[in-house]
Protein backbone atom coordinates (compact mmCIF):
# COMPACT_ATOMS: atom_id res chain seq x y z
CA UNK A 1 0.00 0.00 0.00
CA UNK A 2 1.06 3.58 -0.71
CA UNK A 3 -0.24 7.04 -1.40
CA UNK A 4 0.52 9.28 -4.35
CA UNK A 5 0.63 13.07 -3.96
CA UNK A 6 -1.56 14.43 -6.78
CA UNK A 7 -1.46 18.14 -5.90
CA UNK A 8 1.07 20.06 -3.84
CA UNK A 9 0.70 22.53 -1.03
CA UNK A 10 0.48 26.20 -2.00
CA UNK A 11 2.29 27.71 1.01
CA UNK A 12 4.90 26.22 3.25
CA UNK A 13 6.65 22.93 2.59
CA UNK A 14 5.47 19.33 2.58
CA UNK A 15 8.39 16.98 3.19
CA UNK A 16 9.47 13.52 4.33
CA UNK A 17 11.46 13.83 7.55
CA UNK A 18 13.26 10.53 7.07
CA UNK A 19 15.83 11.17 9.79
CA UNK A 20 13.30 12.75 12.18
CA UNK A 21 15.36 15.88 12.74
CA UNK A 22 12.59 18.36 11.95
CA UNK A 23 14.68 19.94 9.18
CA UNK A 24 14.05 19.81 5.42
CA UNK A 25 17.19 18.07 4.24
CA UNK A 26 18.27 17.46 0.63
CA UNK A 27 15.78 15.40 -1.38
CA UNK A 28 13.16 15.48 1.39
CA UNK A 29 10.84 17.94 -0.42
CA UNK A 30 7.70 16.24 -1.74
CA UNK A 31 7.26 16.38 -5.52
CA UNK A 32 4.12 16.09 -7.61
CA UNK A 33 2.95 12.47 -8.16
CA UNK A 34 5.49 11.19 -5.66
CA UNK A 35 4.61 7.80 -4.20
CA UNK A 36 5.01 7.35 -0.42
CA UNK A 37 4.97 3.93 1.13
CA UNK A 38 2.83 3.16 4.15
CA UNK A 39 5.90 2.82 6.38
CA UNK A 40 7.03 6.35 5.48
CA UNK A 41 3.69 8.09 6.02
CA UNK A 42 4.49 8.87 9.73
CA UNK A 43 7.48 10.90 8.43
CA UNK A 44 5.30 13.07 6.19
CA UNK A 45 5.45 16.55 7.71
CA UNK A 46 4.52 20.12 6.89
CA UNK A 47 6.44 23.28 7.68
CA UNK A 48 4.48 26.55 7.42
CA UNK A 49 6.00 29.86 6.48
CA UNK A 50 7.73 31.64 9.33
CA UNK A 51 5.37 32.93 12.06
CA UNK A 52 2.25 31.87 10.18
CA UNK A 53 -0.56 29.85 11.71
CA UNK A 54 -4.20 29.19 11.00
CA UNK A 55 -7.04 26.78 10.64
CA UNK A 56 -7.38 25.46 7.03
CA UNK A 57 -3.93 26.92 6.49
CA UNK A 58 -3.21 24.76 3.42
CA UNK A 59 -4.08 21.42 1.81
CA UNK A 60 -2.86 18.81 -0.66
CA UNK A 61 -4.49 15.96 -2.61
CA UNK A 62 -3.52 12.32 -2.82
CA UNK A 63 -4.61 8.96 -4.22
CA UNK A 64 -4.41 5.61 -2.46
CA UNK A 65 -2.84 2.55 -4.11
CA UNK A 66 -3.98 -0.84 -2.80
CA UNK A 67 -1.16 -2.76 -4.43
CA UNK A 68 -3.04 -3.16 -7.66
CA UNK A 69 -4.62 0.12 -8.74
CA UNK A 70 -4.91 3.71 -7.58
CA UNK A 71 -8.16 5.05 -6.20
CA UNK A 72 -10.35 6.67 -8.84
CA UNK A 73 -10.75 9.98 -7.00
CA UNK A 74 -8.45 12.19 -5.01
CA UNK A 75 -8.55 12.65 -1.27
CA UNK A 76 -7.86 16.05 0.28
CA UNK A 77 -5.75 16.56 3.39
CA UNK A 78 -6.39 19.89 5.14
CA UNK A 79 -3.51 21.32 7.16
CA UNK A 80 -4.12 23.28 10.35
CA UNK A 81 -1.14 25.10 11.80
CA UNK A 82 -1.46 25.70 15.53
CA UNK A 83 0.87 27.21 18.12
CA UNK A 84 0.39 25.51 21.48
CA UNK A 85 -0.20 27.64 24.59
CA UNK A 86 2.99 28.61 26.42
CA UNK A 87 1.76 29.80 29.82
CA UNK A 88 -1.21 30.07 32.20
CA UNK A 89 -1.78 32.91 34.63
CA UNK A 90 -4.23 33.23 37.53
CA UNK A 91 -5.46 36.70 38.46
CA UNK A 92 -5.27 35.92 42.18
CA UNK A 93 -3.67 33.01 44.00
CA UNK A 94 -4.88 33.74 47.53
CA UNK A 95 -8.18 33.64 49.39
CA UNK A 96 -9.28 34.62 52.89
CA UNK A 97 -10.01 31.82 55.30
CA UNK A 98 -13.62 31.12 56.29
CA UNK A 99 -15.03 32.18 52.89
CA UNK A 100 -18.14 30.24 51.87
CA UNK A 101 -17.98 27.32 49.44
CA UNK A 102 -18.09 28.55 45.84
CA UNK A 103 -16.05 31.68 46.52
CA UNK A 104 -13.93 32.99 43.65
CA UNK A 105 -10.17 32.59 43.93
CA UNK A 106 -9.20 34.07 40.56
CA UNK A 107 -9.55 33.93 36.76
CA UNK A 108 -7.33 31.98 34.37
CA UNK A 109 -5.83 33.42 31.19
CA UNK A 110 -3.57 31.74 28.63
CA UNK A 111 -0.63 33.01 26.64
CA UNK A 112 -0.87 31.75 23.05
CA UNK A 113 0.45 33.19 19.80
CA UNK A 114 -2.74 32.24 17.99
CA UNK A 115 -5.15 35.15 18.13
CA UNK A 116 -8.77 34.13 18.61
CA UNK A 117 -8.24 30.74 20.27
CA UNK A 118 -10.82 29.84 22.91
CA UNK A 119 -9.40 28.06 25.93
CA UNK A 120 -10.85 25.51 28.31
CA UNK A 121 -9.34 24.77 31.71
CA UNK A 122 -9.28 21.49 33.60
CA UNK A 123 -7.50 19.94 36.56
CA UNK A 124 -4.65 17.71 35.44
CA UNK A 125 -2.93 14.76 37.07
CA UNK A 126 0.50 15.75 38.31
CA UNK A 127 3.19 14.18 40.46
CA UNK A 128 1.02 13.62 43.52
CA UNK A 129 2.28 16.78 45.18
CA UNK A 130 1.51 19.56 42.72
CA UNK A 131 -2.05 18.21 42.26
CA UNK A 132 -2.64 17.16 45.88
CA UNK A 133 -5.49 19.62 46.45
CA UNK A 134 -7.30 19.60 43.09
CA UNK A 135 -10.45 18.28 44.77
CA UNK A 136 -10.65 21.35 47.02
CA UNK A 137 -11.56 23.52 44.03
CA UNK A 138 -13.66 23.54 40.87
CA UNK A 139 -13.44 25.46 37.59
CA UNK A 140 -16.39 27.45 36.27
CA UNK A 141 -15.47 28.59 32.77
CA UNK A 142 -12.31 30.61 33.29
CA UNK A 143 -12.84 31.00 37.03
CA UNK A 144 -11.28 29.00 39.87
CA UNK A 145 -13.68 28.56 42.80
CA UNK A 146 -13.53 26.84 46.18
CA UNK A 147 -15.22 23.53 46.94
CA UNK A 148 -14.69 23.87 50.70
CA UNK A 149 -14.26 26.60 53.31
CA UNK A 150 -10.60 27.01 54.25
CA UNK A 151 -9.18 27.40 57.75
CA UNK A 152 -5.78 29.09 57.94
CA UNK A 153 -5.01 27.53 61.32
CA UNK A 154 -5.42 24.03 59.83
CA UNK A 155 -3.76 24.52 56.43
CA UNK A 156 -2.39 27.71 54.86
CA UNK A 157 -1.60 26.64 51.26
CA UNK A 158 -3.00 24.29 48.61
CA UNK A 159 -1.45 22.76 45.47
CA UNK A 160 -3.36 22.47 42.19
CA UNK A 161 -2.32 21.46 38.65
CA UNK A 162 -4.11 23.08 35.71
CA UNK A 163 -4.26 22.33 31.98
CA UNK A 164 -5.32 24.80 29.30
CA UNK A 165 -6.55 23.52 25.93
CA UNK A 166 -6.76 25.80 22.89
CA UNK A 167 -9.33 23.62 21.13
CA UNK A 168 -6.94 22.89 18.26
CA UNK A 169 -4.84 20.21 19.87
CA UNK A 170 -2.57 22.52 21.83
CA UNK A 171 -2.31 22.08 25.59
CA UNK A 172 -0.15 23.43 28.40
CA UNK A 173 0.00 22.52 32.10
CA UNK A 174 1.06 24.59 35.07
CA UNK A 175 1.13 24.12 38.84
CA UNK A 176 -0.25 26.76 41.21
CA UNK A 177 -0.06 27.27 44.96
CA UNK A 178 -3.18 28.84 46.46
CA UNK A 179 -2.44 30.66 49.72
CA UNK A 180 -5.01 31.05 52.49
CA UNK A 181 -4.95 34.44 54.17
CA UNK A 182 -5.35 34.53 57.93
CA UNK A 183 -8.55 36.32 58.95
CA UNK A 184 -10.14 36.90 62.31
CA UNK A 185 -11.79 33.83 63.79
CA UNK A 186 -14.71 34.62 66.06
CA UNK A 187 -14.68 33.24 69.60
CA UNK A 188 -16.67 30.01 69.85
CA UNK A 189 -17.25 29.63 73.61
CA UNK A 190 -17.00 31.29 77.02
CA UNK A 191 -16.07 29.47 80.23
CA UNK A 192 -16.47 30.65 83.83
CA UNK A 193 -14.08 29.09 86.33
CA UNK A 194 -16.91 28.56 88.82
CA UNK A 195 -20.65 29.14 88.59
CA UNK A 196 -21.46 28.83 92.28
CA UNK A 197 -20.83 31.12 95.24
CA UNK A 198 -21.52 30.87 98.95
CA UNK A 199 -24.20 33.21 100.24
CA UNK A 200 -23.42 36.25 102.34
CA UNK A 201 -20.04 36.96 100.73
CA UNK A 202 -18.85 40.58 101.02
CA UNK A 203 -19.89 42.94 98.25
CA UNK A 204 -17.24 43.02 95.51
CA UNK A 205 -16.35 39.34 95.92
CA UNK A 206 -15.11 37.46 92.87
CA UNK A 207 -17.53 34.80 91.73
CA UNK A 208 -15.31 33.35 88.97
CA UNK A 209 -12.95 34.13 86.09
CA UNK A 210 -13.98 34.20 82.41
CA UNK A 211 -11.97 32.66 79.55
CA UNK A 212 -12.72 32.34 75.82
CA UNK A 213 -12.23 29.62 73.22
CA UNK A 214 -10.73 31.22 70.09
CA UNK A 215 -8.61 29.76 67.26
CA UNK A 216 -6.60 32.97 67.01
CA UNK A 217 -3.74 32.71 69.46
CA UNK A 218 -2.87 35.99 71.08
CA UNK A 219 -6.30 37.61 70.94
CA UNK A 220 -7.16 39.60 74.08
CA UNK A 221 -10.80 39.26 75.08
CA UNK A 222 -13.00 41.68 76.96
CA UNK A 223 -16.20 40.68 78.71
CA UNK A 224 -19.46 42.52 79.23
CA UNK A 225 -22.97 41.91 80.54
CA UNK A 226 -25.35 42.18 77.58
CA UNK A 227 -29.06 42.21 76.92
CA UNK A 228 -30.56 38.78 76.32
CA UNK A 229 -34.09 37.46 76.01
CA UNK A 230 -35.40 38.98 79.23
CA UNK A 231 -34.88 35.77 81.19
CA UNK A 232 -31.25 34.79 80.63
CA UNK A 233 -30.16 38.37 81.50
CA UNK A 234 -32.59 38.85 84.39
CA UNK A 235 -29.88 39.38 87.03
CA UNK A 236 -27.21 41.25 85.04
CA UNK A 237 -27.58 44.22 87.43
CA UNK A 238 -26.52 42.09 90.40
CA UNK A 239 -22.99 41.72 89.04
CA UNK A 240 -20.18 43.66 87.42
CA UNK A 241 -17.10 42.63 85.49
CA UNK A 242 -13.55 43.70 86.28
CA UNK A 243 -11.08 42.50 83.67
CA UNK A 244 -11.87 38.79 83.38
CA UNK A 245 -13.49 38.57 86.82
CA UNK A 246 -17.21 38.34 87.56
CA UNK A 247 -17.92 40.43 90.67
CA UNK A 248 -20.98 40.38 92.93
CA UNK A 249 -22.38 43.86 93.73
CA UNK A 250 -25.26 42.80 96.00
CA UNK A 251 -25.53 40.54 99.01
CA UNK A 252 -26.24 37.10 97.60
CA UNK A 253 -28.64 35.44 100.06
CA UNK A 254 -29.76 31.88 99.40
CA UNK A 255 -33.01 32.32 101.30
CA UNK A 256 -33.89 35.36 99.18
CA UNK A 257 -32.78 33.99 95.79
CA UNK A 258 -30.96 30.69 95.19
CA UNK A 259 -29.74 31.37 91.63
CA UNK A 260 -29.05 34.27 89.29
CA UNK A 261 -29.16 34.46 85.49
CA UNK A 262 -26.67 36.55 83.52
CA UNK A 263 -25.84 36.97 79.81
CA UNK A 264 -22.17 37.49 78.89
CA UNK A 265 -20.46 38.64 75.71
CA UNK A 266 -16.79 38.14 74.85
CA UNK A 267 -15.13 40.42 72.28
CA UNK A 268 -11.80 39.51 70.68
CA UNK A 269 -10.95 43.11 69.78
CA UNK A 270 -11.00 42.35 66.06
CA UNK A 271 -14.73 42.40 65.46
CA UNK A 272 -15.43 38.89 66.69
CA UNK A 273 -17.97 38.37 69.49
CA UNK A 274 -19.74 35.49 71.17
CA UNK A 275 -22.58 35.54 73.72
CA UNK A 276 -23.40 32.90 76.33
CA UNK A 277 -25.87 32.69 79.24
CA UNK A 278 -24.81 31.53 82.70
CA UNK A 279 -26.70 30.53 85.84
CA UNK A 280 -24.93 31.46 89.09
CA UNK A 281 -25.95 29.16 91.95
CA UNK A 282 -25.91 30.48 95.51
CA UNK A 283 -24.74 27.91 98.07
CA UNK A 284 -26.72 27.78 101.29
CA UNK A 285 -24.71 28.07 104.49
CA UNK A 286 -25.81 28.11 108.16
CA UNK A 287 -27.04 31.62 108.89
CA UNK A 288 -27.47 31.02 112.71
CA UNK A 289 -24.21 30.76 114.60
CA UNK A 290 -24.40 28.79 117.89
CA UNK A 291 -24.94 30.92 121.09
CA UNK A 292 -23.37 29.83 124.41
CA UNK A 293 -25.30 30.78 127.55
CA UNK A 294 -23.33 32.20 130.54
CA UNK A 295 -24.29 30.02 133.59
CA UNK A 296 -22.56 29.81 137.02
CA UNK A 297 -22.31 26.55 138.98
CA UNK A 298 -21.18 26.12 142.68
CA UNK A 299 -19.93 22.97 144.41
CA UNK A 300 -18.54 22.37 147.88
CA UNK A 301 -14.92 21.45 148.22
CA UNK A 302 -13.74 18.02 149.25
CA UNK A 303 -16.75 16.26 147.78
CA UNK A 304 -16.07 12.71 146.68
CA UNK A 305 -15.80 11.79 143.03
CA UNK A 306 -19.14 11.24 141.34
CA UNK A 307 -21.06 13.56 143.70
CA UNK A 308 -23.71 15.59 141.96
Amino acid sequence: YLIQITSLETVGNLYLDNNSNGIIDTDEDITLNQDIGVASIPNLKFKPLADETGINYDNFNFKVHDGTVYSEGDYTMTINVNNIPTDISLSSSSIDENEVTGSIVGTFTTIDENIGDTFTYTFATGDGMNDADNARFFIDGYTLKTSVAFNYEIKSSYNIYIQTNDGNGGTFKEAFIISVTDANDFPTDIALSTTSVSENQPLGSTVGVFSSTDEDDGDTHTYSLVTGNGTNDLDNASFSISGNDLISIINLDYETKPFYQINIQTNDGNGGTYVKAFVIVVININDNAPVLEDNTFAIDENRSNGTS
